[in-house]
């Protein structure tokens, strides 16, 4: 049966790890910068309020006609933080703050002092970014559901421009329930952003350099939260909204991919776009310096099983033969079309353009689809009607939902660690470009399930020692345990995301693949949204957000070992090449 490695041989051809390919990776990439601005912004336009007071009045139309007779400022009137009490003949009276909030900075700095988010409306300030992550989890079904439908492009593109419309509209929010429903839209878009940019990635390249895209793909992640620093420290002292404008501007590069991005070769293949296919794999051919014919051949099917000489057949295996590619165990993709016998094989120093005058033209080689390749439309839905399919599937909902929880709750209590806050975050921040390299140094050694119960057991191990040492936190050395617990765990957690953005592709068939991702990404989601409010539960027991959290990542280590390990395999094309991967994995469990 044909399988997904026709394609990694196709990409072999290409040179595996070429110019193009890389050239491709980093137009991919870059979406990363607008992406992480618009999840984290909230930590810098939305900066905590250090103090505030109610304010006196500032003229008499202010004052309510039955308190005209009150010297409001007279010393028996207390501004407090949410009350004003004023002590009148004995007799005392509590107000909330009726002319408003001062603050301990200007009110254009922060969103949170702009709309008054203190006291009773505390709770809506934190709440910002939970409506990000709430439409992080229904873009992220959106998106790739239109993505297995329309092209990965189209989706990545679009949600980069919608990342660049929203973002300043943010900027322009007259309120917070506007800002709270932009907020919100955003971050639909910036699941659209990430989740298209993790499938288009990992289906570049065939399977032995796969771990390429998750190196770069974390360190460009981490470069683009670590350089909002820049932005927040040179803006200090300008308004939020200022800031969000700058930060949105960046999402342009949306341009970039328009022009130079090229859809997946997976993806076209799968749906039969042979006109495309074709376009794609000249350009990738004449950036590698690679001779287009011989890749083309790489996606011919031989028409008989036991061909006889001369046959069209033959003679398009005896062409498609290439001394650096072994095709001995590949089905190619395409079946030949034309007459391939009277075409010659490049001449050294012949040049692509003599070559398709001397005869051999793309539609010459490519004919029809593979039926094998080519798979029906299919939705998440399918995922409940297989068994083992499905029990996978939710081992890797709730590895997602952890990885989330622990990697959004580190991130907003990163205020536990003394001192700068701009330094605060890029030290967090910062944490996130180690793993990256772990990640690739280990990915084709000790295997996906390996790599990804490391960043587990390293995360669970950092938050659950932050949690007991904060007990300890009057203890200047455990209190500085505690924050490199913390450090630890962050490392950790940076590493799970990758980790599971790589490895959740590789376990869906090509028309699932987007949309599992989705789904998967839309479980840690909720997580995401639970983060935020850790720091309510750590005022009540400091250990408990790093135990719970901590314990959870724990038991994600345990539950991995079911999972198939998917080193050494092609992306799976079809359903059918999943259930041989279940069906290898049974054989060998049996024979131990």
């Amino acid at each position: 049966m044909t399988s997904a490695g026709d394609i990694d041989s196709t990409l072999i051809a290409l040179g595996g790890r070429g110019r193009y390919q890389l050239l491709q990776l980093i137009f991919i990439t870059i979406g990363s910068f607008g992406a992480a601005y618009q999840l984290l912004d909230n930590i810098f336009i939305g900066r905590d309020v250090t103090f505030h007071q109610c304010s006196p009045p500032s003229n008499n139309s202010q004052i309510p006609e039955d308190l005209q007779d009150v010297d409001w400022n007279s010393s028996l009137v207390k501004y407090g933080k949410c009350q004003i009490t004023v002590n009148q003949s004995q007799n005392i009276q509590e107000h909330d703050c009726l002319f408003g909030q001062e603050y301990g900075y200007s009110r254009e700095l922060s969103f949170r002092t702009e709309f008054d988010l203190v006291c009773d409306y505390t709770l809506l300030g934190s709440l910002a970014q939970s409506f990000v992550i709430m439409g992080q989890g229904v873009g992220a079904v959106i998106a790739s559901i239109i993505s297995d439908r329309f092209g990965r492009k189209n989706v990545l593109v679009g949600s980069q421009f919608g990342l660049l419309l929203v973002g300043m509209g943010i900027g322009l929010a007259p309120s917070y329930a506007v800002l709270g429903t932009l907020k919100f839209i955003v971050g639909g878009f910036q699941q659209g952003v990430v989740t298209g940019m993790a499938t288009m990635s990992i289906e570049l390249f065939p399977v032995n350099l796969r771990h390429v895209t998750a190196l770069v793909g974390s360190v460009m992640w981490a470069m683009g939260a670590c350089s909002m620093t820049l932005f927040a420290y040179l803006m200090r002292d300008l308004g939020w909204r200022y800031l969000q404008y700058a930060l949105s501007a960046v999402s342009i590069v949306g341009l970039l991919q328009l022009w130079y991005l090229d859809e997946s070769l997976r993806w076209l293949v799968a749906n039969g776009r042979k006109e495309a296919v074709t376009k794609v794999l000249k350009r990738a051919a004449r950036m590698n310096n690679k001779n287009l014919s011989d890749v083309l051949r790489t996606l011919a099917t031989h028409e008989d099983e036991n061909p006889k000489a001369g046959s069209k057949s033959s003679t398009a295996h005896s062409m498609s033969h290439d001394s650096s590619v072994d095709h001995s165990h590949v089905n190619p993709v395409f079946t030949i079309s034309e007459k391939p016998a009277e075409v010659n094989p490049l001449a050294n120093g012949q040049t692509e353009k003599e070559t398709m005058e001397d005869g051999m033209k793309p539609n010459d080689v490519i004919g029809e689809v593979d039926k094998n390749l080519v798979d029906k439309h299919r939705s998440v839905l399918d995922i409940f009607r297989h068994k083992r399919l499905l029990f996978n599937a939710c081992i890797i909902w709730f590895s997602w939902f952890t990885c989330a929880f622990s990697f959004f709750a580190l991130y907003m209590m990163s205020t536990s660690l003394h001192g700068n806050r701009f330094l605060n975050y890029f030290l967090t921040s910062i944490m996130e470009i180690p793993p990256g390299f772990i990640f690739f140094v280990l990915v084709n050694r000790i295997g996906r399930q390996g790599t990804t119960r490391l960043f587990y057991l390293l995360a669970g191990t950092g938050l659950i020692s932050s949690g007991i040492f904060r007990i300890f936190s009057g203890n200047s050395a455990l209190g500085t345990m505690s924050v490199v617990a913390s450090m630890v765990g962050m490392a950790g957690a940076s590493g799970m995301f990758g980790a599971v953005f790589f490895y959740t592709p590789e376990v869906f068939p090509t028309n699932m693949r987007n949309q599992a991702l989705g789904v998967s990404s839309f479980a840690g989601r909720l997580g995401g949204m639970i983060a935020p409010f850790m720091s309510s539960l750590a005022e009540i027991a400091v250990w408990a957000p790093g135990v719970i959290i901590g314990s959870l990542c724990f038991l994600v280590v345990f539950l991995f070992r079911f999972l198939p390990e998917t080193k050494g395999r092609e992306l799976p094309q079809t359903m059918g090449d999943i259930n041989a991967w279940y069906t290898e994995d049974e054989k060998k469990k049996s024979k131990k």
